[in-house]
C-alpha cells in the first residue's frame, strides 16, 4: 500500500489532483482544505513540488487514492469512515469543511453543532461519531481539549472555520489565531475574523 506520495502538481481540481512521479501520473482524491493549500503554493511558484500521505481504498476492483497534508489527517479520515454510515466520500467530505484539529476538538467537547455544519451530516451522524470515536482518538490526547469548553473557544473554533471557507491556508490560520489568543482571548467570533483578516492583508504573522 503506498503510505506517502511525493511528485510535481500535473494538474488540480478541487476535489482531487494529479502528482507526476517518475513520468507516471498519479490521481489522489483530495479535500478541499488541501485543495486551497495546493492552490495558494501554485499561486506562488511553478512546478510545486508536493507530499501527500495517502490512504488506499480497493472496493470492485476499482483502486482509490485519497491524500492528506499530514499523517494526522490521514489518521483521523482512517477512523472516521471506521464509523458506521461513513465512507470515504464523507470521510473527505468532512475534512474539507473541518479541519482536522477543530474535528478533534469537536469530538472531544462533544459539538455536534459544529460536527452537523458538513452537507450530509445531521446531529444523528454527528452523535454517531463523536460516540464511536471518543474512546479511539486517545492517541491524540484529547483530554487537553476537554477544560476548553466555553465561549472564547467556540469564537476561535467558527472563527477558524470562516477564515478556511474564505481559501486561506491552515497553517497561516492556526498562527493568526495563536498570535489573536496570546494578545486578546476575550475577543468575539466578528472582531477575531476581522483582526484575521487585517494581520492576513498587512503579512504580519
Amino acid at each position: 500500500m503506498f503510505y506517502f506520495l511525493t511528485g510535481v502538481v500535473e494538474h488540480l481540481e478541487k476535489n482531487s489532483v494529479i502528482i507526476n512521479i517518475n513520468d507516471i501520473g498519479y490521481q489522489v482524491t483530495i479535500s478541499e482544505i488541501t485543495y486551497k493549500y495546493i492552490l495558494s503554493s501554485i499561486s506562488k511558484q511553478n512546478d510545486i513540488k508536493i507530499k501527500l500521505y495517502t490512504f488506499m481504498i480497493i472496493k470492485d476492483e476499482i483502486v482509490s487514492l485519497y491524500g492528506f497534508l499530514s499523517e494526522e489527517e490521514r489518521e483521523i479520515f482512517t477512523q472516521l469512515i471506521s464509523v458506521s454510515g461513513i465512507g470515504p466520500k464523507a470521510g473527505i467530505n468532512i475534512l474539507s469543511k473541518i479541519s482536522h484539529e477543530n474535528i478533534l476538538t469537536a469530538i472531544s467537547n462533544e459539538n455536534i453543532d459544529l460536527l452537523s455544519t458538513v452537507p450530509g451530516i445531521g446531529k444523528k451522524t454527528a452523535q454517531r461519531l463523536i460516540l464511536e470515536l471518543q474512546g479511539k482518538l486517545t492517541k491524540f490526547n484529547l483530554n487537553k481539549f476537554h477544560n476548553e469548553k466555553n465561549f472564547k473557544r467556540e469564537n476561535f473554533m467558527e472563527a477558524q472555520e470562516a477564515l478556511s471557507s474564505l481559501g486561506y491556508v491552515q497553517s497561516e490560520i492556526n498562527r493568526i489565531m495563536a498570535q489573536i489568543e496570546d494578545k486578546n482571548p476575550n475577543l468575539s467570533t466578528e472582531e477575531i475574523i476581522k483582526t484575521a483578516l487585517k494581520l492576513f492583508a498587512n503579512k504580519k504573522f
